[in-house]
């Protein structure tokens, strides 16, 4: 292809994928490039496996030939994904249609090492490409997701809140060593984010957050349709701010953490502390357990230990989030699948106390995520996705 039509590259084949079926007038249209050029460009994508003509239809000028129709190859190129939990590695395979292959599974134990972690990974990755007999030449690359902070540019993991004993750990050169294709790192909220962007709630919007709520909690930021990573890719970090006066100790080796202090494990620990004290609670009853289910439900039965735990929950939660709203102002906020675990009652709470902090004619619509637990690799998978569109 000549080194002119270079740059029509991407926005055609861009157009192709999100628009497919689509004919080249119809790209033209829409992109104001010559008929020619897009033809001469298109002409590259059906050479190279990524493109194929699916039928025609009727020129809508109604005069002429029919218009081809264009999509992608579904298995013209590969994008895998990998998620790194506490309690299990995810991996999962996507085609160049953004349809999801296949999600594999793996358990840890608690204390693995390292070395045995990184091996799993490499191994779930490896089955799952042999499973679904994907050619090596065919792999874009692993978009692998870690649940702390990372080193971009070195491959790093730097740290994790959640996973005692990662730090530090080059796993970059490990995989690609492993299985013999470009990895690249992305934290959970940030891959969780994407793929709300690429396949979720938050697709066709430009400026959505997506708050991840569990044992951790973080907030991953697409901003005029770009993610945000920082200059150390530790943006979005909410669960580290800091409340003065608080000494609950944060896995992070701070104190006073919103995570320490209203992540799920947090509101558990505080009403099995409350109750070790002697403080009387529906709780106490052998229908009712301190476990997070049990909580919520004396929470709905107005029970006062209960009250107590989530309506501080609540109100250390939507400070938080009401805060991260003023400073980025998305037009949606896409809540972890998580917070459907806390009730309709502390839903109504919660929104209502994040719509009181906001400044006067500020607005955001709000969603629970209806994805799986394929969130996170997808998000992974789909960062590799998105720079093959960006740079074909």
């Amino acid at each position: 292809m000549k080194n002119k039509n270079k740059r029509y590259k991407k926005p055609v084949l861009n157009l192709i994928y999100s628009k497919q079926p689509i004919s080249r007038i119809r790209i033209g249209e829409i992109t104001g490039i010559r008929l020619a050029t897009i033809t001469e460009v298109t002409r590259e994508f059906l050479k190279n496996g990524l493109v194929k003509e699916t039928g025609k239809i009727s020129n809508r000028r109604g005069v002429g030939r029919k218009e081809k129709l264009l999509e992608m190859i579904p298995e013209g190129k590969y994008f895998l994904g990998c998620e790194l939990m506490p309690s299990c590695i995810r991996a999962l395979a996507l085609n160049l249609k953004g349809e999801i292959l296949k999600l594999k599974t793996v358990p840890l134990s608690k204390g693995e090492k390292t070395s045995a972690i990184l091996s799993k990974a490499s191994s779930v990755v490896s089955s799952l490409i042999e499973e679904l007999k994907i050619p090596g030449k065919k792999i874009y690359g692993l978009g692998f997701v870690d649940p702390g902070i990372i080193d971009v540019e070195k491959g790093i993991s730097v740290f994790s809140a959640i996973m005692p004993g990662w730090k530090n750990v080059p796993v970059k050169k490990f995989l690609e060593e492993k299985l013999g294709f470009n990895v690249f790192l992305i934290n959970t909220s940030q891959a969780k984010v994407l793929a709300e962007h690429s396949f979720g709630r938050g697709k066709g919007v430009d400026n959505v957050i997506f708050v991840e709520y569990g044992e951790g909690i973080s907030c991953g930021i697409i901003s005029e349709k770009t993610l945000i990573g920082g200059y150390k890719e530790i943006a979005g970090e909410m669960g580290h701010f800091n409340f003065p006066g608080r000494n609950e100790k944060c896995k992070c080796g701070s104190k006073g953490c919103l995570e320490a202090i209203a992540s799920l494990p947090a509101i558990e620990n505080k009403t099995r502390k409350y109750l070790g004290a002697g403080e009387e609670s529906l709780m106490k009853e052998k229908d009712f357990s301190p476990g997070i289910a049990g909580i919520v439900d004396a929470f709905e039965r107005n029970d006062r230990l209960a009250v107590n735990v989530m309506e501080e929950t609540s109100l250390l939660l939507s400070f938080c989030v009401a805060n991260v709203i003023k400073l980025l102002n998305p037009e949606l906020v896409i809540l972890d699948r998580n917070f459907s675990k806390l009730g309709k009652k502390f839903w109504e709470i919660f929104i209502g106390r994040v719509n009181d902090n906001l400044m006067y004619g500020e607005k955001a619509k709000f969603r629970i995520s209806d994805m799986g637990e394929e969130q996170a690799s997808l998000g992974g998978a789909a960062l590799l996705l998105q720079n093959f569109l960006k740079k074909s």
